[in-house]
């Protein structure tokens, strides 16, 4: 049964839940499920600074799952952390559009809902195992500008037939060694587009190992402002992880625009 499992929301527009510095919402399991979420809805107005999200200690490896279906939360700032089998979903721009980083700890997930945005946190994260990924995208014409660096080998997951999802800036791995993982839910004709000069050495996945997966269209775009003349991928890397075409019915494809030398392992 789809819904609501706990829907909390002010008796008036812009009702004030106040963390403070260095809140905290907790989630115990069962709290939630992959079709009852828990909502903190339209009424509510978000505050504080460096909120964390997580699951109650000694709870288990079963994710749960909190919507902020607010449009804006202006006096919502610093860092806001998604903790391990967190699944945080934000319903436009401006819900978060004040945080200025994003922490994703290991199967976690941060869903973005909207379309036609540009999110410009700086994103850490790990994870991409789990259903949803690191980052999930729900919408089209959705811009990653902040650039993201991968603590572990990481998944971003988009939907169908989704367009104009693109990464301005470089995904980093700190030396790390992490693999990039990029699918999508049941049609391989979405598109995913990156343009900075990424500098991660681990493998680079189109697809995933389960039924109803596919890697889509993934561009280099080495026509974009600011896109390096070579090397979208593994750019200044001695040791690329290479290339890895996951299996699924569905085709994945690489798309070169307008040209580039190709730097990589073997995949």
């Amino acid at each position: 049964m789809a819904g609501n499992q706990y829907l909390l929301n002010g008796a008036a527009a812009n009702t004030v839940l106040n963390f403070g510095d260095g809140g905290y919402i907790e989630m115990a399991d069962f709290s939630s499920g992959g079709s009852q979420f828990v909502a903190l809805n339209a009424n509510i107005a978000m505050q504080g600074s460096n909120l964390t999200i997580r699951k109650t200690t000694g709870s288990g490896a079963v994710t749960q799952f909190l919507n902020l279906n607010m449009a804006s939360n202006p006096n919502l700032t610093g860092t806001l952390t998604i903790g391990s089998y967190i699944y945080l979903g934000v319903t436009a721009q401006a819900t978060i559009g004040n945080v200025s980083s994003i922490v994703v700890q290991n199967n976690g997930t941060l869903t973005l809902g909207p379309s036609n945005a540009t999110f410009n946190q700086a994103i850490t994260a790990a994870g991409y195992a789990n259903a949803y990924g690191a980052i999930r995208i729900l919408g089209s014409n959705v811009t990653l500008s902040g650039g993201i660096t991968m603590t572990g080998d990481m998944g971003i997951l988009t939907h169908s037939s989704n367009t104009g999802i693109l990464i301005s800036s470089a995904l980093t791995d700190g030396g790390g060694g992490y693999a990039f993982h990029r699918f999508s839910l049941t049609k391989n004709d979405g598109t995913l587009t990156l343009t900075a000069a990424n500098t991660y050495s681990g493998k680079t996945v189109l697809g995933r190992n389960l039924a109803g997966y596919t890697g889509g269209i993934t561009i280099l775009d080495f026509a974009a402002t600011g896109a390096p003349v070579q090397d979208i991928l593994y750019n200044g890397v001695v040791t690329a992880g290479g290339l890895e075409f996951a299996g699924s019915p569905l085709a994945s494809a690489l798309q070169l625009a307008p040209h580039s030398q190709w730097q990589g392992g073997d995949g």
